[in-house]
């Protein structure tokens, strides 16, 4: 038998039940844990792919068809995975990855940028309409001037004040007796006639 082969057997672990295994090569350390992915430097024709599934859905109809996912739906992470055939598992450490979060990040306000006319429009619409002149609409023509005119975020932000006093001081302790004779008046007693 040759010294690389030999395995110390740690006294705390319990003995394997086949002999056999005493005799192997341990792992490395490779085998014993996966290794972290690299940083990625540039994101691949998939990784993009991905991306756009998540934002805007997958505009196939073969993806419809198989997944049962309408059209242009976002996807979530597994399942844009799946759609571009990456691991589950290589998606999520994909995930984490900052070159992907970024570009994630910059679909996402794309998007958000590419709809901010169309909310403008109908904000303003809200504020020009007069409705059945009901305490609920003119509320939420209130809320659609809060908007246009930036004062929303003022208005609806709360005020939280906690305030907590704590004044114990170390190093009393207070005994309380487990068992404790109830109070009793001792003395004679004075009878009276009316």
């Amino acid at each position: 038998m040759l010294e690389a082969d030999r395995v110390e057997i740690n006294p705390l672990q319990p003995a394997p039940s086949n002999p056999a295994l005493v005799t192997q090569r341990p792992l490395s350390l490779t085998e014993r844990k996966r290794l972290k992915p690299a940083v990625l430097s540039a994101l691949t024709a998939r990784m993009r792919l991905m991306i756009e599934f998540m934002v805007h859905g997958c505009p196939h109809q073969w993806h419809e068809a198989k997944t049962g996912i309408a059209k242009g739906t976002p996807l979530s992470l597994a399942q844009a995975a799946d759609a571009v055939g990456i691991r589950r598992r290589n998606a999520r450490d994909l995930f984490g990855q900052s070159l992907f979060q970024k570009e994630l990040n910059r679909s996402l306000q794309a998007l958000r940028d590419g709809h901010k006319a169309m909310a403008t429009r109908k904000i303003l619409d809200l504020v020009e309409t007069k409705g059945d002149g009901k305490a609920a609409d003119r509320k939420v023509q209130l809320e659609a001037a809060l908007i246009v005119t930036g004062d929303a975020a003022k208005a609806n932000s709360p005020s939280v004040n906690v305030n907590v006093v704590n004044q114990i001081t170390p190093g009393y302790v207070i005994r309380l007796p487990a068992k404790r004779e109830p109070a009793t008046i001792e003395g004679k007693a004075i009878e009276v006639k009316p």
